[in-house]
């Protein structure tokens, strides 16, 4: 049955049966047959192969969910990949992405096939059925919709955290800044870094967290508003893909998430500078030794980014 093309009978005779009449279908554009079996890759990453949505899991097409799936398989890989390319990525900014998105995939596959049961004929299931219909109408149906949609998904936050914010998507609401009034999707739309959220009441304090980003200028934000909707702590980092990275409330130092996500800042990678030549020392070099490198030996590496792990100015391999 599961090898056969799909007749126009075989698709009119299921579609009266799910409505409880007869229902005749006049013409077939594209019929195509689907199963519901589960699938869901060992590991979405290995070395410089990255899978996502179809090809690192399929399951029961209910929903809408594996399109859903697939497409934040990518808004969550896509942010990490750039900081890499770019060399200012953490040491294991790469790896948390099979860590967030296959735990999230298994979640899909759960739901979809207790949907499954659900659908599948047997007066058995009818008690079933009703125990579920009746608790939907009795207000269960916003958290379902938060499951289906993905809205209530959960990453996995550091070691140490204590703050309920870190590791939740940060709904998106009307944000007043400074420079007027947007919201959070205005603010993550380029997609560029992490953007940091202090809140009016954050005072001092956040001038503080302020700070604290001064060694990861120019791929971290600073922004100052009224509030952020929902939340409430002083100061917020949220990731380019909507994740609350880091919260104040949480215990845990602002420089350890950015640490994390995108490796040691300038000022932990900067070595001082020289103290200048000793007295009495020339200060250029030898007499008699060239100034550039040795006759043969090539300049060295071109300076890559202040603060880049791959500093080389070589291609990195993606681990």
């Amino acid at each position: 049955m599961r090898g056969r093309p799909v007749s126009l009978g075989e698709l009119g005779r299921e579609v009266s049966w799910i409505v409880g009449r007869d229902v005749v279908l006049g013409e077939g554009r594209w019929l195509s047959r689907f199963s519901d079996f589960s699938r869901v890759a060992g590991s979405f990453r290995r070395g410089r192969v990255l899978l996502a949505g179809d090809a690192a899991h399929v399951h029961f097409p209910v929903g809408g969910q594996g399109l859903s799936t697939g497409l934040l398989d990518a808004v969550n890989l896509g942010w990490k990949l750039a900081l890499c390319v770019r060399g200012g990525a953490g040491e294991g900014l790469l790896d948390s992405y099979d860590v967030e998105r296959r735990a999230a995939a298994l979640r899909v596959v759960d739901n979809t096939r207790a949907q499954l049961a659900l659908m599948r004929p047997g007066a058995e299931l009818d008690p079933l059925r009703e125990l579920v219909g009746g608790l939907m109408r009795d207000g269960g149906a916003g958290g379902l919709g938060e499951m289906v949609s993905a809205q209530d998904t959960v990453l996995p936050v550091a070691e140490g955290s204590s703050s309920p914010c870190e590791g939740r998507f940060l709904r998106n609401g009307v944000l007043r800044t400074g420079r007027g009034v947007t919201d959070v999707i205005g603010l993550l739309r380029g997609g560029a870094g992490p953007v940091l959220l202090l809140a009016g009441k954050a005072g001092k304090e956040g001038a503080g967290f302020a700070e604290q980003v001064g060694g990861w200028s120019g791929v971290v934000r600073v922004v100052r508003v009224a509030s952020v909707p929902g939340v409430d702590c002083e100061a917020l980092l949220v990731r380019p893909d909507g994740y609350i990275a880091w919260a104040s409330d949480g215990g845990r130092g602002l420089d350890a998430a950015l640490t994390a996500l995108l490796g040691p800042g300038r000022a932990a990678t900067v070595p001082p500078p020289a103290a200048g030549p000793a007295a009495g020392q020339a200060a250029g070099p030898v007499a008699g030794q060239a100034a550039g490198p040795v006759a043969g030996q090539a300049a060295g590496p071109v300076a890559g980014p202040v603060g880049s792990r791959w500093s080389s100015g070589t291609v990195p391999a993606v681990r």
